[in-house]
């Protein structure tokens, strides 16, 4: 009988070309924007009918709000007070939403102002709450779904902003130190040249301007961030300038080193010695055959150090 023949089947859709991001949002695999298609997002199937899992299916894509422009980045954010996960989607100039399960998708306005400037000007933070750099400010998302501006306390700084370049922004969070880092270009600058830095604990603001960084990576493994950036610094030993005398490029860890930082020579020395794998007893002294070894090391200085305080 038919009824045994499985549910009827769906006509699948090429992959779409040249998607910008690829999401993995209830169940689907989500591809946001191509050069064709600025505003459209497609999801992938979820159902058991066809030979393939994860293709997608004719008609399965929806255009997110035309009228407001092209997607400029995504994430994944948590809603508490509904319970729900939401695909956040970003504009230029507002902010959207889809949410539901498949084949029930709904699709909203979080913010008619709160745009996003580039992909990588989008971070979560360790307390759930959802910061982002668009229309000259950055905005943050408590897990209760509420956005409000918070670069009120930097507004002068964030008037310098190049926003034709801002889109090239990058950004990183760095638990450790409890911030989130978003580094932009400033006046002329076609690179991302000084950094806002957000206090996700106590809600504030500090900037460093010593870096003009070309590409980051994040490393959660190890929480480190990979920078490879110019470092401006003067040919004067432990003196920092506003303007730099001397720029070097170079791939570092951000917080932990620093071109003008001084390799030491170190000298190691192997000391060996005898060991047992048994207690004291009669096989104190037998032979073993070891299948692993761990080797350690123990670093020591007699290095002195001085601190200087100046009032």
């Amino acid at each position: 009988p038919d009824g045994e023949l499985g549910s009827e089947w769906k006509n699948r859709s090429p992959v779409p070309i040249g998607a910008f991001f690829i999401r993995g949002f209830s169940g689907s695999l989500w591809l946001l924007r191509n050069d064709a298609y600025p505003h459209r997002v497609w999801w992938s199937e979820q159902e058991t009918s066809g030979p393939i899992p994860e293709s997608f299916v004719e008609g399965h894509w929806m255009d997110v709000f035309p009228g407001t422009g092209a997607i400029t980045a995504s994430v994944i954010a948590n809603i508490s007070d509904a319970q729900k996960s939401f695909l956040i989607v970003f504009k230029d100039s507002a902010t959207h939403y889809i949410t539901g399960k498949y084949g029930e998708w709904q699709v909203g306005t979080l913010h008619e102002k709160a745009g996003c400037a580039g992909p990588e000007l989008v971070q979560t933070m360790p307390d759930g709450s959802i910061v982002w750099f668009g229309v000259g400010t950055f905005w943050r998302m408590t897990n209760n779904g509420i956005v409000t501006d918070i670069g009120g306390q930097i507004r002068h700084r964030l008037a310098r902003v190049n926003t034709k370049r801002a889109r090239h922004g990058i950004s990183w969070v760095d638990s450790e130190y409890r911030e989130g880092v978003f580094a932009l270009p400033m006046d002329d600058s076609l690179q991302p040249n000084v950094q806002f830095i957000y206090d996700y604990e106590n809600l504030g603001w500090r900037i460093r301007e010593d870096l003009i960084i070309d590409a980051a990576m994040h490393l959660p493994e190890v929480n480190a961030t990979l920078l490879a950036a110019v470092t401006e610094y003067s040919t004067v030993p432990s003196l920092w300038n506003v303007k730099p005398t001397t720029l070097t490029g170079n791939v570092f860890v951000y917080h932990r080193m620093y071109p003008q930082f001084p390799i030491p020579e170190r000298t190691s020395e192997y000391v060996s010695g005898w060991m047992s794998l048994s207690g004291p007893g009669p096989k104190l002294h037998s032979a073993h055959h070891a299948t692993q070894i761990v080797v350690t090391a123990m670093e020591r200085s007699n290095g002195k150090a001085s601190i200087t305080v100046y009032d």
